[in-house]
């Protein structure tokens, strides 16, 4: 008996995503995973200003990128080489690559946690820090 199989999809997280498609990190310039829009710095943050006539990413202009990239020594468009996911067909390098939301909301829990309990924050109107004896007690 034989067997085929086929991957269409890689989730990660945004460092590991930029790892795995070999493109320029999500802080980076062009660091948008749909979009060509240049990044620019304001402060010490990288933000990208919306541009309605920016090209949005498809799976062969990613490649094409890539080939580039890899053939100059240089990124372009935000791609550094060639993914090795690009030899996997039919794998889609746009929509094959999602991100781990969980990622995400861990992110924003973490703050949210850090904010309500934290010992530094206690004076705070949201503070709960004097409860935690109390949550830790249910649990």
């Amino acid at each position: 008996m034989v067997s085929k199989s086929i991957i269409l999809m890689c989730t990660a997280d945004l460092p590991a995503k930029a790892k795995v498609a070999n493109s320029v990190q999500y802080n980076g310039y062009y660091g948008c995973n749909t979009c060509t829009i240049p990044g620019i710095y304001i402060g010490h943050n990288m933000t990208w200003q919306f541009d309605p006539s920016a090209v949005i990413r498809c799976h062969d202009s990613i490649l094409a990128n890539a080939e580039e990239a890899l053939q100059n020594n240089s990124p372009v468009l935000g791609m550094k080489g060639v993914s090795v996911f690009a030899m996997l067909e039919p794998f889609d390098l746009l929509r094959g690559m999602v991100i781990d939301e969980l990622h995400h909301v861990g992110g924003v829990i973490k703050l949210l946690l850090t904010s309500w309990f934290s010992k530094s924050k206690k004076r705070e109107k949201y503070s709960i820090h004097d409860k935690v004896r109390g949550v830790c007690m249910n649990y």
